[in-house]
């Protein structure tokens, strides 16, 4: 499977909150939590176990008029961050 093609959902052992375009994201057992930012928080919400992740970089190309090369980059590098603190989990 190519890892554009990967849907991921959010993990059920994170809690989030989204105000306005600012994403807050805790990790109750470790204690940790992050701050996203405009960017960040646009692919959070993406994250819905429907959009693949070649949706969510043809999205923030649009919405942020990136080149797709560029979106694609930084859409892969933030969701492998995701990825490292458990925060996301493939549908």
């Amino acid at each position: 499977m190519k890892s554009n093609n990967i849907i991921y959902k959010k993990s059920t052992t994170v809690e989030y909150n989204i105000l306005d375009e600012e994403a807050v994201i805790l990790i109750p057992k470790k204690g940790e939590f992050f701050s996203l930012n405009k960017t960040g928080t646009r692919i959070f919400k993406l994250i819905n176990g429907k959009n693949d992740v070649k949706t969510i970089i043809k999205r923030i190309s649009k919405d942020f008029n990136l080149k797709e090369e560029k979106a694609k980059k930084d859409v892969i590098e933030f969701l492998n961050q995701l990825k490292e603190k458990n925060i996301l989990k493939t549908k």
